[in-house]
């Protein structure tokens, strides 16, 4: 019985989210509401970078081959590095990377994207890798989050972009499907 009263009181805690990150039809489930801290948005445009730094399939780029970018909008209290880099194609598709390491008490949920328009033998693109890059906490040590995208060969002229807010409280994501 006990068990049962727990469970409705965490379906009771799910609701429908209303955040532009947040892919429609996800629920997220919190104990008390999340707001977004009083921090710059975390905004990257990633074109360049990611076609710059292709690697062999399956191969991690150590962090001297491709060393980690400080984030424009880093400040005292929350900082930011990142790395982007794609492999090179294998069977009809090849790999997209995006690791971020976060030094700051706060987490950040981001969305990485990728995404090219329809057209020749193009049949458009959008594809997103979303999740929570974690913060440090009071530690002075970054924690590392990877987001990947696996994308095929067909596709031409691609915008790369990663977009995220920093969270007071984790946010947990439950896909529907």
């Amino acid at each position: 019985m006990f068990w049962f009263l727990l469970f409705l009181l965490s379906l009771a805690s799910c609701s429908p989210v209303k955040v532009d990150l947040a892919k429609r039809g996800n629920l997220a489930c919190t104990a008390f509401p999340s707001t977004s801290a009083d921090l710059p948005v975390f905004q990257l445009d990633l074109r360049e970078t990611i076609e710059r730094n292709a690697f062999e399939y399956g191969h991690t780029p150590t962090l001297q081959e491709l060393p980690l970018t400080t984030w424009a909008g880093s400040g005292p209290g929350h900082h930011v590095t990142f790395r982007a880099w794609r492999t090179f194609g294998q069977g009809g598709t090849f790999w997209v990377y995006l690791e971020v390491q976060v030094t700051a008490p706060l987490d950040l949920f981001i969305n990485f994207g990728a995404q090219s328009q329809r057209q020749g033998s193009d049949p458009g693109l959008s594809r997103i890798d979303n999740g929570i890059a974690q913060g440090s906490g009071s530690s002075t040590f970054p924690r590392r989050t990877t987001f990947a995208i696996n994308i095929g060969t067909i596709h031409q002229n691609i915008d790369y972009t990663a977009a995220g807010n920093w969270r007071k409280v984790p946010i947990i994501f439950l896909r529907p499907y």
